[in-house]
């Protein structure tokens, strides 16, 4: 059945064929055509190690996916961090997609980091410009508190505070990501000294 025969009154206003589509009625329709859905699944967090890493969804504002490298036993150098921000024209992906997960997890085996983090931020056209720049300096913010002690304790915070050399963390980002690295490198350019520490 045609999107007018289910409902009469709703048109199509936008469309990018095969990934989204935007209706007369504020519905958004996210799809992704057949053969990129293998890479479009979801992840499920997990504790457990696979391939020497651990995948966690943190509750922030706005929410993070983790991703950290095995615990080295015994003492080890404090190691950097990157904070990555996903692509999709600022209206597509999450940061538990395969293609995704599979990235984050290879660069955490083969880079010395103590881990990689990508905040889910708010997507278009629901949640229109600035509210994925908002969202992802806040997670920068976040991160800030973490190296500050000022973040509830959880296993997952602990070792970031443990293992995290604050003073380099790298942002990076693929596609719209990397404009948000622009973008949140600018804002962080403009606030007061101080507001970053110890980043």
């Amino acid at each position: 059945m045609s999107t007018q025969e289910a409902n009469p009154t709703r048109t199509i206003v936008e469309e990018v064929p095969g990934w989204l589509t935007l209706y007369s009625d504020g519905t958004v329709k996210r799809s992704g055509p057949p053969e990129a859905g293998p890479l479009l699944n979801r992840v499920a967090p997990y504790n457990e190690p696979r391939n020497g890493i651990t995948v966690h969804d943190l509750t922030t504002d706005p929410p993070i996916r983790v991703y950290l490298p095995e615990k080295k036993i015994g003492p080890s150098p404090r190691l950097p961090i990157l904070l990555h921000f996903h692509g999709g024209g600022f209206c597509l992906s999450h940061p538990s997609w395969v293609l995704y997960h599979d990235y984050y997890a290879k660069l955490a085996t083969t880079l010395k980091v103590a881990a990689i983090l990508s905040p889910v931020y708010p997507l278009a056209p629901e949640h229109r410009l600035p509210a994925a720049i908002d969202a992802a300096f806040s997670a920068l913010l976040w991160l800030c508190s973490v190296g500050t002690g000022e973040v509830k304790a959880s296993s997952v915070v602990e070792q970031l505070h443990e293992t995290v050399d604050f003073s380099r963390v790298f942002l990076i980002g693929d596609s719209a990501g990397g404009n948000l690295v622009h973008e949140v490198c600018a804002r962080a350019g403009s606030v007061g000294p101080g507001l970053l520490d110890p980043v």
